[in-house]
């Protein structure tokens, strides 16, 4: 069974202490890793993306707030489909730990149901925004996967979409080549398929019929000219204005380009933003992930159509993927819960 944290006000000297509201839960890390399945993240945010092009729910983009020693960002987001309605906060200061916390509360009565750990949550989520785009737009016979990235989130990637189609080979390239040798070791573990570690971008990208990119670079990572036909890519590492995975070669190259938050992109996704900037993209062309997964925005339709989705992360997904933690944790006894006076 779940056992109390302490309450969170003192009793007014004068009175006696309010009674406690004591079914809000606090989740921990290691919790939401033994209660969330890649799958059943994906339907989640895909429930949450519909429910957004239904007019249903609410993402506000990403806030970014400046502090004299870093920044503070958080992403907001109402998701009446799964109950909920949160802010997951995180910092962003150099050479330190970075905790995330989502804190949801319930669209129906407003209190509090959760605050939770949410650094895997994050990446998980991640992952199944890419998993749920790939099923939307790659071909259905994709089956190698070209991984750009050895880290936080490139493990995300892979288990999104290979839970998206049946992969039976991935290519990992990265900077590091131990650190690609163990991140292969972990990939095995995970998913049923081959792992390669591809020494050059070009060995990763030829011939491959899924491409992710999970990194940090400011500049290409591979030569847009070396995609194959029918390729989908999903690029997910930058959501810094002035940075870009992909070239104006692989931009151009795209009939669809889909975007998790239009209303993120124009200010976070460099790789659109330079590519508009150079003349590669036409950005009135771009097109909602929510729109097309309800039928109201075209995705693929040809076989030979080079796809991608710009992910950029939206409270939206944390959201979604928060409230089916609470859910599973209540059902398990899993979580602390919290005690908290209500006001006077």
């Amino acid at each position: 069974m779940s056992t109390p944290v302490a309450a969170t006000s003192v009793a007014a000297a004068t009175g006696p202490p309010h009674s406690a509201v004591t079914d809000a839960l606090f989740i921990r890390e290691h919790e939401v890793r033994a209660l969330l399945t890649m799958t059943d993240c994906m339907r989640a945010v895909e429930v949450a993306f519909r429910d957004l092009a239904a007019g249903e729910a609410v993402n506000p983009p990403r806030v970014r707030m400046r502090t004299p020693n870093g920044m503070l960002h958080l992403l907001p987001a109402s998701v009446p489909a799964a109950g909920g309605a949160g802010v997951k906060v995180y910092p962003g200061f150099f050479g330190r730990g970075q905790a995330h916390l989502l804190l949801l509360f319930g669209t129906d009565d407003g209190r509090l149901r959760a605050v939770i750990e949410a650094d895997w949550l994050g990446r998980l989520r991640t992952g199944a925004a890419s998993g749920v785009a790939t099923r939307a737009l790659a071909r259905e016979d994709a089956r190698v996967l070209a991984l750009f990235g050895t880290g936080r989130q490139a493990e995300t990637q892979a288990l999104g979409i290979a839970a998206a189609r049946s992969l039976e080979e991935i290519r990992v390239h990265g900077r590091d080549t131990d650190r690609v040798r163990a991140f292969c070791e972990l990939l095995a573990s995970r998913i049923d398929a081959r792992i390669i570690a591809a020494a050059r971008p070009r060995d990763a990208v030829d011939g491959s019929d899924v491409v992710a990119t999970a990194t940090r670079s400011a500049e290409p990572l591979f030569d847009g000219h070396w995609l194959a036909p029918g390729v989908h890519i999903n690029a997910t590492g930058s959501n810094v204005a002035d940075h870009r995975e992909l070239d104006d070669e692989t931009i151009r190259g795209c009939s669809v380009i889909a975007v998790d938050s239009p209303e993120q992109a124009p200010q976070e996704a460099g790789t659109l933003l330079l590519a508009r900037a150079s003349g590669a993209l036409d950005w009135q062309g771009i097109r909602p992930l929510a729109d097309i997964l309800a039928g109201r925005a075209g995705g693929r339709t040809s076989p030979r159509e080079r796809t991608l989705f710009v992910s950029l992360g939206m409270g939206l997904e944390d959201v979604a993927v928060g409230m089916l933690v609470y859910e599973r944790a209540r059902q398990a006894g899993a979580g602390q819960r919290l005690l908290i006076s209500p006001p006077p």
